[in-house]
């Protein structure tokens, strides 16, 4: 069907369940009132898509240039997507490091994300090809999305979905728009999700087989979207209900011509379905014990959360209604880990959380019924996605696993859903009391299109394009590494058990495949980080360790191939300083007290396995205070305390150092690191 610009003034029952108009863009009217003025041409809010898109190949193309690697979860994401066309074929995706924490080896159910990795990879390599794979998969969403905002509205309100699109990519920051790891793949889609279940709970047919595409890519790609699509996506079958059962009421004879196109969209909903789930099906009945079994079986293992109701309804008003989310950069620093506003009420539930989050809804509700009044269902239906999306963030803040501090890894999707909820009120504004004049909404919205886009275009932190350092130890490793192993002899690649071993021990297997060098890795290395499991081959001699170690002079068996620190000369000396002041500091007492305020928000924040670890910190069963500066609980305390730039209140009594040192002391401590790269032959030592 034609792309549906509906009169609102001429559809008296456009409630939930009435029938959108079907005349096309002829004729176009505001609700309640004469056509507005001067409607600008559809193709400008093409090119708005177009520009909000630019930054994503902008930041594909520079990393390419600059030849950025794969570390880290990404290195680790394209070695199972290189599998696909070289290695044991994968049927589900990266391991679920939450459940895997728990005792259970367990997978996000689907490959998919691999999937749409592989072939790019498989074509360009590994700088190349999940850069190019990740710029075309979020293009897509990002076009798919502004292409079902273009058939629900006139052009100038189609520009402002836009713009909202374009101020998310922005607030990720450009590294983000192109990372090949699942939990940050999932942001854009959610956008597309939220979007495409509005458009099929509003009328339009052609949405529902995107809709089953893009829902079914979020379900089977992160565990964080296992609530959240389906109850979400309940909108939609539940729209598609009230619109035929209207239709039928009102116009019998066009009741079964709907009909049956409901059911062709739903056939192909099916099938896409069904096509999406095939492999994890296959690895149910071909593994055991199944992956779906087991996920099952940890979703009902107690593990730590966020901490309560309060503090979930607290991170969810502070990303969509505080002042942060509109920024680049949010997703690393995010706005709820910043002090509370106005003093805290229950848990970590703020003064500004209950005001803002009480006009948030009044607004929602007032807005709900003025569209209900003016018979707009489009306007209504994206209120009632916006709100059911919100109160399903709370729900996954609340449920969110919370070892020590806020996940804030596990939380992408309240990013998307700031977003829509924010353009469902914009919109439904617009439409009440908005100006006659189309271009004086299309003008502003092409104007934050443009500033955001060219704000988004350079270099980012965040993401793909973050640690430079890390990219030089990484090619510095590859290359030397694949120079003296180049001979074709089968290599076992062996990491220590950490994650700083992990994340170096991906990229370096995988310079190894760019290079045709054979290599296994046992399954018991890098299984947590999602390292493929090939079989090594019998009687394999050579074999490649890593190994990162925060003392430089550590002393270790075999050749010695790559030793250098992550830290450079500088960072040193800076780290150095930033010590001497805390172990002097720490020197002269033989326990540390917490001051009165970080006391009472430490009471509302930890859960009782943490409160069991600062306790252990603060009364020492042995040693003394001097020796907590290399303690993993201490660091996790000053991450906890100190984890946004808002937070100025000391955490301790006689604090030597203000947020700011704190917060560079942890970064610097945790990169103060040395790889190191030996190569061993077992035979030789026998």
């Amino acid at each position: 069907p034609a792309p549906v610009n509906r009169s609102e003034s001429d559809d008296r029952s456009a409630l939930p369940g009435s029938p959108p108009d079907r005349r096309g863009p002829a004729t176009v009217t505001a609700p309640g009132g004469p056509a507005p003025a001067g409607n600008p041409p559809r193709w400008l809010a093409a090119v708005g898509v177009a520009a909000a898109v630019l930054p994503i190949w902008v930041a594909a193309i520079r990393d390419g240039l600059r030849g950025h690697f794969p570390t880290a979860d990404a290195a680790a994401t394209v070695i199972r997507a290189r599998d696909v066309f070289g290695g044991p074929f994968p049927l589900v995706g990266m391991p679920a490091a939450a459940a895997t924490s728990d005792g259970y080896l367990t997978y996000f159910p689907g490959a998919w994300q691999l999937y749409v990795i592989s072939v790019p990879t498989e074509l360009f390599g590994n700088v190349w090809g999940p850069l190019v794979a990740m710029a075309v998969l979020n293009s897509v969403w990002m076009l798919l999305a502004g292409w079902l905002l273009l058939r629900r509205l006139r052009s100038a309100e189609a520009l402002v979905g836009i713009a909202f699109l374009a101020v998310l990519a922005w607030s990720l920051g450009s590294g983000f728009l192109v990372t090949p790891v699942p939990m940050d793949m999932v942001i854009i889609p959610t956008a597309l999700f939220l979007i495409a279940v509005w458009s099929v709970a509003d009328g339009d047919l052609v949405a529902v087989p995107i809709l089953a595409v893009v829902a079914n890519f979020l379900w089977l790609d992160h565990l964080v979207l296992v609530v959240i699509v389906p109850v979400v996506g309940l909108c939609a079958p539940i729209g598609l209900w009230l619109w035929a059962r209207a239709t039928r009421r009102r116009d019998p004879e066009a009741y079964p011509e709907l009909r049956r196109r409901i059911r062709r969209s739903l056939i192909a909903a099916g099938a896409i379905t069904v096509v999406m789930w095939v492999p994890s099906v296959v690895q149910q009945f071909t593994t055991s014990p199944g992956n779906l079994r087991l996920l099952v079986a940890s979703a009902g293992v107690d593990r730590p959360s966020v901490g309560s109701w309060p503090d979930a309804v607290h991170i969810v008003v502070s990303v969509v209604a505080r002042p942060g989310f509109w920024f680049r950069g949010t997703l690393d620093d995010p706005s709820f880990l910043a002090p509370p506003i106005g003093g805290t009420v229950v848990g970590d539930l703020a003064v500004f959380d209950i005001v803002a989050g009480t006009l948030l809804i009044a607004a929602m509700v007032l807005l709900g019924v003025s569209a209900v009044r003016r018979a707009d269902r489009t306007g209504l239906w994206l209120l009632i996605v916006a709100g059911a999306a919100l109160a399903l963030g709370v729900v996954s803040a609340y449920s969110a696993p919370g070892y020590f501090g806020t996940p804030v890894g596990y939380l992408r999707s309240l990013w998307p859903t700031a977003m829509l909820v924010w353009f469902a009120l914009v919109l439904n504004a617009l439409r009440a009391f908005g100006p006659r004049s189309e271009w004086a909404i299309a003008a502003p919205s092409l104007a934050v299109i443009v500033v955001v886009t060219v704000l988004n275009l350079p270099v980012a932190r965040h993401g793909y394009d973050g640690d430079r350092r890390l990219q030089h130890v990484v090619k510095v490793m590859n290359r030397t590494v694949v120079s003296r192993l180049g001979g074709g002899e089968p290599v076992l690649v062996v990491t220590g058990v950490g994650f700083a071993s992990q994340r170096l021990g991906a990229p370096l297997a995988l310079a190894l495949a760019d290079a045709g060098v054979p290599y296994c890795i046992p399954r018991t290395e890098l299984a947590s980080n999602g390292g493929t499991l090939r079989r090594c081959p019998d009687g394999v001699q050579l074999v490649v360790k890593v190994v990162v170690t925060g003392d430089p002079d550590r002393a270790v068996t075999g050749d010695v191939l790559v030793r250098e620190s992550l830290l450079d000369e500088s960072d040193r000396t800076e780290l150095a300083t930033l010590t001497t002041a805390i172990d002097d500091w720490l020197d002269a007492r033989d326990r540390l007290e917490l001051t009165p305020r970080a006391r009472s928000r430490l009471a509302g924040w930890l859960t009782p396995a943490q409160r069991h670890q600062v306790r252990e910190l603060f009364q020492p069963t042995g040693g003394q205070a001097d020796d907590l500066s290399t303690d993993p609980a201490f660091a996790a305390l000053i991450r906890l305390w100190y984890s946004s730039k808002g937070q100025s209140t000391a955490l301790f009594d006689d604090d030597p150092l203000d947020g700011n040192a704190w917060r560079r002391w942890l970064e610097l401590s945790e990169q103060n690191e040395t790889l190191v790269v030996t190569e061993s032959r077992p035979s030789r030592r026998r």
